[in-house]
C-alpha cells in the first residue's frame, strides 16, 4: 500500500541524504525532487551552510561538563561523527564543534545506549560524550541544532560494497551498461587468466565494446613448494584497473591441470591447489602480465578511433579555416568599408536607469545598451537615450522558457536601434522575421508576423551567451547578418587577438570585445530574493522583493558578489571584481576589433563618466593604461565598497592536468549506486 511505499522511499533516501544533502534545516532534508516539481524557491535551497553537514537528529538542551545532552529527531550511536549549528550566518569559514561520538548515554540511570538501541532513540533525550579534549564545550549553546555528518554503520557497508566490486563480480551493472538504450558502459571490462605448468600467464582484458589486449608474463608457473598462488592473490594483482579509466568486472580463471584418470581440466588456482597441483608465480609477474594487457587493449581503443572516427587527416582543421575563409573573401563586398578605416569606438551596457542617465550626458558617448532587471520602464528609457542624441541598443534575457518565447515581439515594439541578442532560439526567430522567411518549423505567430509585415527588426548583434569561440562559429554567426559579435568569455587576451586575426578585415571589425565588466560566474533558476526576502515560493506570492532590494553574496575573503534577477525571476551572481582588458588594447586593435564595450553592473551613477572617460582615454593614448588601472582599482560598488580589478579569464594559463584536478565527492562514493538499484 501507500504506507509501505513511504516506508520504502524513506528508507531509501536516507542514505543519500547522509551522504549528498547540503544547505538543508531541521524542517528540510536537504534532497528534494528539485526543479522537477517546478519552482519552489522556499523548498529548493534553504541556504543555512554551503558544506555538507549530513541529517539533521536533533538540538541541544544542555551542556554540561563533558557531555552534551540531546534531544534526539531520530537516533545515533557510538562512532557516528556530529557537528553542533549555532546558525552563525556569514561566518561560516569559523570552525564549527563536532566530533565522533564516543558514547550515547541514557541521562536518568547512565546506562550506555547500544548501537541496536539507536532506532528507539528518537524523541528521547540523550547525553552524547566525546574524545577527551575533543571538543569546546564552551562555544556549544543550547538551542544549536546538530547533524550527523558521518554515519559508522553507513561507511562500513560502503567499504563492503566497494570491496566486493573491486575484487572479481561488481555488486550492481554500472549505470549505462544495460541502460535504455541497450548500450553497455565500455568502461566494464572483464579479464581472462590462462596458463598451467611450465607455462606464461595469460592476462586477456575485453572491454563492453568488443576490443581485446592481452598479455603475458615474462616466466612461467612453477609447482608450489610453499604457499600457491591463490585466486585472491591473483585478483588482488590484478587490481580494479581504476587507474586506467577502466572498471573490473568478472575475473574468469582457466588454469590446465590433470583429472584422475591423466585428462587435461580448466578450472581456478584455488582447485588445483586443493587437488594437490598449486601453481607459483610472483605477483610482480602478474602485474607484468596486466600492464602488457592494459597496453594492448589502449592500442587496440586508439586504431579503432583513427579508423571509425578521424574523418580526414590531421590537417582536417586547417583545411576546414581556409575553406571557410575563401567563402568569407567571396561574401566580402569590394565597396565595403576597410576596417582599419573605422576609428575604434567605447559603448556602455547599463543595468540601471540611473546608469543610462548619466552615460547620456557624455557628450562624445554614441551609444548605449539597456540591460535592465524589468520591463517597467524599458520604454520610457529607451525614449530618453533617443532624445540625448545617442543610439539606444537593448539587450535580450539569455533563456527563453516554453511559455516566453513571445517576448519577440515586446523588444521590436521598444523600437530601438539594435537589439543584443543572448541565445540562439532568439537569433533564429529574429532573423525568420528579419528575411520574411518562415521556416517549415516556425511558430504560428512568427508566420503570421513575416505575413502582416507589421514588426520592422533592427540591428541585430550577438552576445558573448552565443559561446563563439573559434574562427568557424564566428564566420558562421556572421554570416547570419549579425552587425556585431561579441566572442565568448573563455577566450584570453591572447586568443581574442587570435580570433580576428583568423577572419577577413571586414568581418574581424564587426567584433566587439568587453573591456570593462563583471564576470557572470553563475546563472540559476533558483532566486535568491524570494528565498531570503519573502515567505513566497514563486512570483506570483514573493511580492517582488528584487525590484526594491539589493543583494550581494560575501565570501570568504570579503568580497561582495552582486546577484540580479532578470525578468524570468532566474538569478546571475557578478564578480565582485571587475575584469578589465586594458592591458590588451593595443593588441586588440591591430588585430582587427573595432567597438569596445564597457558593461556595468553595480557601479554607483556618479561613477560612471569618470569610469568611460579614463577607459578613453586609454583606448586614445595605451601610455594611459597605468593610471586608468590605478583608477578602476578604487571604484566602488553600490555598497560604497571598491572590490577591485582584474584581467580575470583574459589572463593566459595553461590547462590543469586530469591529476591536477579535484576529485568529487561522488568519485569516491559510486559504490553507493548499489543501494537505490
Amino acid at each position: 500500500g501507500g504506507a509501505l511505499e513511504a516506508e520504502r522511499l524513506k528508507t531509501l533516501l536516507q542514505p543519500l541524504r547522509q551522504v549528498f544533502a547540503r544547505g538543508q534545516d531541521e524542517s528540510h532534508g536537504g534532497l528534494t525532487p528539485g526543479f522537477l516539481q517546478g519552482v519552489q524557491h522556499q523548498r529548493l535551497v534553504r541556504g543555512r551552510s554551503p558544506g555538507h553537514r549530513g541529517v539533521f537528529v536533533g538540538k541541544v538542551v544542555q551542556v554540561k561538563k563533558g557531555e552534551v545532552l540531546v534531544e534526539l529527531v531520530q537516533g545515533v550511536k557510538k562512532g557516528d561523527g556530529v557537528a553542533f549549528d549555532g546558525g552563525r550566518r556569514g561566518l561560516h569559514d569559523e570552525k564549527e564543534e563536532g566530533g565522533s561520538i564516543y558514547a550515547v548515554i541514557d541521562p536518568r540511570s547512565g546506562a550506555e545506549f547500544e548501537a541496536a538501541d539507536e532506532p528507539s532513540l528518537a524523541g528521547r533525550t540523550v547525553a552524547l560524550r566525546f574524545a577527551r579534549d575533543a571538543l569546546t564545550f564552551h562555544r556549544i549553546r543550547v538551542g544549536n541544532l546538530v547533524w550527523r555528518s558521518r554515519d559508522a554503520a553507513l561507511e562500513v557497508s560502503m567499504r563492503s560494497m566497494l570491496k566486493q566490486q573491486t575484487n572479481g563480480h561488481l555488486a550492481t551493472p554500472l549505470r549505462g551498461q544495460h541502460g535504455g538504450d541497450g548500450r553497455s558502459d565500455p568502461r566494464l571490462t572483464t579479464c581472462r587468466a590462462a596458463g598451467g605448468l611450465g607455462e606464461l600467464l595469460t592476462i586477456e582484458l575485453s572491454s563492453a565494446d568488443g576490443l581485446v589486449g592481452r598479455g603475458q608474463s615474462l616466466a612461467p608457473f612453477e609447482p608450489a613448494r610453499k604457499a600457491p598462488l591463490s585466486s585472491s592473490a591473483l585478483r588482488n594483482a590484478i587490481g580494479t584497473l581504476s587507474d586506467s579509466g577502466l572498471v573490473l568486472g568478472q575475473v574468469r580463471e582457466e588454469f590446465m591441470g590433470e583429472d584422475a584418470e591423466g585428462g587435461e581440466i580448466g578450472t581456478s588456482l584455488d582447485e588445483l591447489a586443493e587437488q594437490g597441483q598449486g601453481l607459483f608465480l610472483p605477483a610482480r609477474e602478474v602485474k607484468s602480465a596486466r600492464r602488457a594487457a592494459l597496453d594492448a587493449l589502449e592500442k587496440a581503443r586508439a586504431a579503432r578511433t583513427k579508423a571509425s572516427t578521424i574523418i580526414s587527416d590531421e590537417r582536417a582543421l586547417p583545411s576546414l579555416i581556409e575553406e571557410g575563409r575563401l567563402v568569407q573573401l567571396a561574401g566580402t563586398s569590394t565597396a565595403s568599408s576597410d576596417g582599419d578605416s573605422i576609428s575604434p569606438e567605447i559603448s556602455v551596457l547599463c543595468r540601471t536607469p540611473q546608469q543610462a542617465d548619466a552615460a547620456s550626458q557624455i557628450p562624445w558617448l554614441k551609444e548605449i545598451t539597456l540591460d535592465f532587471l524589468e520591463v517597467h520602464g524599458l520604454q520610457a528609457a529607451v525614449e530618453r537615450v533617443r532624445s540625448s542624441g545617442k543610439r539606444v541598443c537593448v539587450a535580450t534575457p539569455r533563456v527563453l522558457k516554453p511559455n516566453e518565447e513571445r517576448l519577440w515581439r515586446f523588444y521590436l515594439r521598444l523600437g530601438a536601434d539594435a537589439l543584443l541578442v543572448r541565445s540562439t532560439g532568439l537569433l533564429r526567430t529574429l532573423t525568420q522575421l528579419r528575411d520574411g522567411v518562415a521556416e517549415p518549423t516556425a511558430d504560428a505567430a512568427v508566420a503570421a508576423a513575416i505575413a502582416s509585415d507589421e514588426l520592422r527588426v533592427p540591428e541585430l548583434r550577438g552576445d558573448a551567451s552565443l559561446n563563439v569561440a573559434n574562427v568557424l562559429s564566428a564566420s558562421l554567426l556572421l554570416s547570419c547578418g549579425l552587425a556585431r559579435l561579441t566572442p565568448g568569455h573563455d577566450l584570453s587576451g591572447k586568443q581574442l587577438a587570435a580570433l580576428a586575426k583568423g577572419l577577413v578585415p571586414e568581418q574581424a571589425a564587426r567584433l566587439e570585445v568587453v573591456m570593462h565588466q563583471h564576470l557572470p560566474v553563475f546563472h540559476t533558476e533558483h532566486c535568491v530574493f524570494c528565498r531570503f526576502l519573502s515567505e513566497g515560493n514563486s512570483y506570483k506570492d514573493c511580492g517582488h522583493p528584487c525590484e526594491q532590494n539589493t543583494v550581494h553574496l560575501r565570501d570568504s575573503s570579503g568580497q561582495d558578489h552582486l546577484v540580479l534577477a532578470d525578468m524570468g525571476c532566474r538569478n546571475t551572481v557578478f564578480s565582485a571584481q571587475a575584469q578589465s582588458a586594458l592591458q590588451f588594447v593595443p593588441r586588440l586593435i591591430d588585430a582587427g576589433y573595432r567597438f569596445f564595450r564597457i558593461e556595468l553592473v553595480d557601479e554607483p551613477a556618479d561613477q560612471v563618466s569618470s569610469l568611460l572617460e579614463g577607459y578613453a582615454r586609454a583606448l586614445a593614448d595605451p601610455s594611459q593604461c597605468r593610471d586608468v588601472w590605478a583608477m578602476l582599482k578604487a571604484v566602488p560598488d553600490a555598497n560604497g565598497n571598491a572590490q577591485g580589478v582584474t584581467l580575470g579569464s583574459l589572463r593566459s594559463k595553461a590547462e590543469m592536468q586530469r591529476s591536477e584536478m579535484k576529485p568529487t565527492k561522488a568519485s569516491g562514493l559510486e559504490s553507493m549506486q548499489s543501494m537505490y538499484e
